[in-house]
């Protein structure tokens, strides 16, 4: 979660209103004032429980490493339970949304496991990645959404990822 941050941070180095905390250390003032970035999953980061209702999919607490994505609303081919079941592969939920009181948006990216999370990240800075996602979605601008990706890795890196499943919504009037 680390290198993510200091990678988004490395977007925009000198960017005075761009901030990192740690989890333990942000404040609920914040979550109301500012645009938000949450990276982890509960068990890191347990500001995502407070968004934890306005997701279709999201991690799960258990045992470190082994953090399932739940999908709340299954679509046909879909499964109801997404879990690694060796460490080849994992699973990144994001979310790109409006805050639950639409004074701004938030960007969550819950991996079932670090390298998941790492590899979340590295799909929302690749251009190409979210062009092609552009082009499956037939929009020229991304709305918000919900992506699962599945993620192949191999000791500890993430090698490659491809959406799982996905959801749109419309930015509200």
């Amino acid at each position: 979660d680390f290198r993510l941050g200091m990678h988004i941070k490395g977007l925009d180095p000198k960017n005075p209103r761009l901030r990192f905390y740690n989890a333990r250390e942000y404040a609920p003032r914040l979550l109301q004032r500012d645009n938000v970035i949450l990276l982890g999953t509960p068990t890191s980061n347990p500001w995502l429980r407070w968004f934890e209702t306005s997701l279709n999919f999201a991690a799960k607490s258990q045992p470190p490493g082994t953090d399932p994505i739940i999908n709340r609303s299954p679509r046909p081919g879909e499964k109801e339970v997404y879990f690694s079941k060796d460490r080849a592969v994992a699973y990144c939920a994001i979310a790109y949304l409006p805050k639950p009181d639409r004074t701004g948006t938030m960007l969550l990216i819950q991996g079932s496991t670090s390298e998941a999370t790492e590899a979340g990240g590295e799909f929302l800075l690749s251009e190409d990645d979210l062009s092609a996602f552009e082009k499956q979605l037939h929009v020229n601008s991304l709305p918000y959404f919900e992506i699962l990706l599945t993620v192949s890795q191999v000791l500890g890196t993430p090698v490659t990822s491809k959406i799982e499943a996905y959801r749109i919504y419309p930015h509200p009037q």
